[in-house]
C-alpha cells in the first residue's frame, strides 16, 4: 500500500522513533527527579509511573502509523517525521504528562501552575501542528492518526483534574467525555446496520473546541476560585454538549 521513497525511509522512521522514546525515557526520569525534590517523592513516583503508562499509548500510536508518513493520494514513504509529526507527538507526551497527574494529589506551592501550564502547552501545539503541516507541505495520514487518537485525550483529562480539583462541578466531566460518547453512538449504530453520515463542514464546531480548551486551561490554573468556575461552566459548557447533542 505505500511505496519505499528513499532507500530505508521506514527503517529511518524506526530509529526516529527509538530515538524518541530513549530522549523521552531520559526526560522523564530528569523529570520524576526534579518533582521529588519539590514536591513529595511518593507522589513523584506515581506521576512517572502513571506518565510512562500513557506514553506507552502515544508511541505505540506513532509505531503503527509509521508506514502511514505519506500525503494523502500518494504512497510514497516520508523518511522524516517532519515537524507538524514531531509537535504532535509533544503533544502526546505532555497530555501524558498529564494524565500522570491524576494519581496523585493537587501539586501545592509554585507547582500549583504545573497541571494548567501541561495542557496549555498541549493545547498550543494542537493548533501549530496542523499550521507546520500545511507550511511545510507535509500533511500526512500518519499527522491525521496521530490528530485522531489524541484530540479530546486532553481536554478529557484536564476536564477530570479540574473536576477532582474541585474546580468545576461533577456534571462537567461530560463534557470531556462528549467526543467518546459520540464515537461510541457512532459505532453502536454501525453494530446494529444503521447507516452513518458524515458531518457537514462547520466552523463552529471548531471554535467551540478551541473555546473548551481554553476554558479547561484557564480552570486548571490557579487564577479563579470554584464559585466562578462552577458558574462559568454553565456559559462554556452546555452549549458545548448541545453542539454534539
Amino acid at each position: 500500500p505505500w511505496a519505499a521513497g528513499p532507500p530505508g525511509s521506514l527503517e529511518r522512521l524506526k530509529r526516529a522513533w527509538r530515538a524518541r522514546v530513549a530522549l523521552f525515557a531520559v526526560a522523564l526520569a530528569a523529570a520524576a527527579a526534579g518533582l521529588a525534590a519539590a514536591w513529595e517523592p511518593a507522589y513523584a513516583l506515581r506521576w512517572a509511573a502513571a506518565t510512562a503508562l500513557a506514553a506507552v499509548y502515544v508511541f505505540r500510536v506513532l509505531w503503527i502509523g509509521l508506514s502511514e508518513n505519506h500525503r494523502p493520494g500518494e504512497t510514497r514513504l516520508l523518511p522524516a517525521l517532519g515537524p507538524a509529526n514531531e509537535l504532535s507527538l509533544a503533544r502526546g507526551l505532555l497530555t501524558a504528562a498529564l494524565a500522570g497527574l491524576l494519581v496523585a494529589p493537587r501539586p501545592e506551592g509554585w507547582l500549583v501552575w504545573l497541571p494548567g501550564a501541561l495542557y496549555g502547552l498541549a493545547a498550543s501545539f494542537d493548533f501549530f501542528d496542523g499550521y507546520a503541516a500545511r507550511r511545510t507541505g507535509q500533511v500526512t495520514r500518519l499527522g491525521a492518526r496521530l490528530d485522531m487518537s489524541l484530540d479530546g485525550a486532553g481536554v478529557l483529562l484536564a476536564v477530570l483534574l479540574a473536576v477532582r480539583y474541585g474546580q468545576l462541578p461533577a456534571w462537567y466531566a461530560l463534557a470531556g467525555l462528549a467526543r467518546y460518547l459520540f464515537l461510541g453512538g457512532l459505532w453502536l449504530r454501525r453494530r446494529l446496520g444503521k447507516p452513518v453520515y458524515d458531518l457537514p463542514p462547520s466552523a463552529l464546531r471548531r471554535v467551540l473546541a478551541s473555546v473548551q480548551m481554553g476554558f479547561a486551561a484557564a480552570a486548571l490554573l490557579p487564577l479563579f476560585g470554584p464559585r466562578e468556575l462552577h458558574l462559568a461552566a454553565l456559559l462554556f459548557g452546555l452549549p458545548f454538549l448541545a453542539g454534539f447533542a
